[in-house]
């Protein structure tokens, strides 16, 4: 009598489970059907149709064929990833809710694929540990020590300029993203890990194939949707092979977080000159800092920021920096403005480039920005939806996952004046044309209260790299902006690479 009660019961929570979750799939697919999208097949398949055969360049372009078919009226569009709803915002006036809102500040389940190599640091992070680490790690950005790295900045552009040198001699064309990125990797590495790798000099190092391995594949997971699947994935997919290429990394960083503990200890024992004339780096900071406790981080979560730096500041700051020559090398009238302010502020030596020099690019800097509109280094974002959201006549139900197209929404033409073309003088103190823009029509560092961390970093690096190479060297771009095909991964790059010749100034 006593098991039939206790079978009776766990059946009972059973079919109560069923229903529950039958009641909140109906709710689901009753209010989705009112958003506008692609048809698709039946519930768990949905739209995979539309993303199961294509490559990287292919789902970039479905999802801006989607947005141009079905998102401009309303500024938002549905997706099926099989059974997993999404609503793709395309508009500024749309996202601002969440953009602004404590409410819609939990990553999407996508962001868990960042896990195994991440683990649970700022970027995917959320509730109390994510408030905690925002506020820890905020005094890691001040402007007093991001002050510290323009040293470090101006130092790895110069091992690229010698490199493109040779290039540049040849007078062929080539394609200049690696050399870029390849910088950046070098210049994140001192600066957070305090650690010089060699990148540009060494580009079939271990660690740099890692890194651009790494995320190709947690790309591919987040947009296949067999890959979702741990099984599948760990089974018959590449399961192993990305937990090989993550413990290659993860046993760098461990590597570098105990040499550098040693270090500290030993300098704070013994010679505390050379501990004060030391280069500091992120990593540093994180091993001295205290949390809300008074207690330090261990080494795990000192790992988990380390890697997060890692991850989003070479990669997305390459891609700004990429794009922006590309942009220069297409227009000759802009980059011969941005490149007689260089001249003006830092001369055509090769003086150090200071924080006040910076300060003084100011059309360098509407250049950049400029560049981060038309092609932002993060195109699309996603956040859990905990509750339902009403825009207008359509609402976004709760429990889908939404999807910020930082691409479109920066390409609004509702919002800009000839959305397509590259006008820097948008981003000038008193410009006519910046007079409409939202703080959420213009999101490529995110905005609100999970914004970007390090976007004055990036901005300030990215002025040393471009002064410094406009300093040495004239760009042309080989293809023009409409020919150029971009695929939207984690991170916007070119397909073809950036095709460039240089031509050495005098001096």
């Amino acid at each position: 009598m006593y098991s039939l009660v206790i079978a009776l019961l766990v059946l009972g929570v059973f079919f109560l489970s069923v229903w529950k979750w039958m009641k909140k799939t109906a709710r689901m697919i009753r209010i989705m059907k009112q958003i506008p999208g692609p048809p698709g097949f039946f519930y768990p398949v949905g739209n995979s149709d539309l993303f199961l055969k294509v490559d990287h360049l292919g789902f970039f372009k479905q999802i801006q064929v989607c947005n141009n078919a079905f998102g401009r009226l309303h500024g938002m569009f549905k997706l099926w990833m099989g059974p997993a709803p999404y609503v793709v915002i395309t508009k500024g006036s749309v996202a601002e809710v969440v953009f602004s809102s404590m409410r819609f500040i939990e990553k999407s389940h996508d962001y868990d694929y960042f896990q195994p190599w991440l683990a649970t640091g700022l970027l995917t992070s959320t509730g109390p540990k994510w408030k905690s680490r925002r506020k820890f790690l905020t005094p890691a950005f001040h402007f007093q020590i991001l002050d510290g790295f323009t040293a470090v900045f101006y130092e790895q552009s110069l091992v690229m300029v010698k490199l493109l040198s040779k290039l540049a001699d040849s007078g062929q064309s080539f394609d200049i993203s690696p050399y870029i990125f390849r910088c950046t990797l070098d210049i994140i590495c001192e600066t957070a890990m305090g650690r010089t790798i060699h990148a540009q000099t060494r580009a079939d190092s271990s660690y740099v194939q890692a890194v651009y391995r790494s995320t190709e594949m947690i790309f591919d997971r987040m947009v296949k949707p067999h890959w979702r699947y741990d099984f599948i994935y760990n089974t018959i997919g590449p399961g192993k092979l990305l937990e090989t290429t993550l413990k290659r990394l993860h046993d760098f960083t461990d590597s570098v977080i105990l040499e550098r503990q040693a270090a500290l200890s030993k300098n704070l024992t013994e010679d505390r000159k050379e501990t004060a004339s030391r280069r500091l780096a992120f990593l540093d900071m994180l091993l001295t800092a205290k949390t809300e406790d008074g207690e330090p981080l261990d080494n795990l979560s000192i790992r988990e920021e380390v890697d997060t730096f890692m991850f989003e500041g070479h990669d997305t700051t390459g891609a700004a920096a990429g794009f922006a020559i590309f942009l220069l090398g297409c227009y000759p009238e802009v980059q011969n403005r941005a490149y007689e302010e260089v001249l003006h502020v830092l001369g055509n030596g090769d003086k150090p480039v200071t924080n006040d020099d910076l300060k003084q690019l100011v059309y360098l800097e509407a250049v950049i920005k400029e560049t981060l509109r038309l092609y932002p280094s993060v195109p699309m974002i996603s956040r859990k939806c905990p509750e339902d959201i009403t825009s207008g006549s359509l609402v976004i139900p709760k429990g889908c996952t939404i999807n910020l197209n930082i691409y479109t929404i920066q390409r609004n033409p509702d919002v800009y004046t000839e959305p397509d073309s590259f006008l820097p003088e948008r981003f000038l103190e008193n410009s006519d044309l910046t007079q409409k823009i939202s703080p959420f029509d213009y999101v490529p560092f995110s905005a609100g209260p999970r914004n970007c961390i390090g976007q004055k970093f990036a901005l300030m690096e990215e002025k040393v790299i471009l002064s410094t190479l406009l300093r040495h060297f004239r760009i042309e771009s080989i293809e023009t902006p409409a020919e150029m095909q971009v695929h939207g991964e984690l991170i916007m790059r070119p397909v073809n690479g950036i095709q460039v010749k240089l031509t050495k100034r005098a001096h």
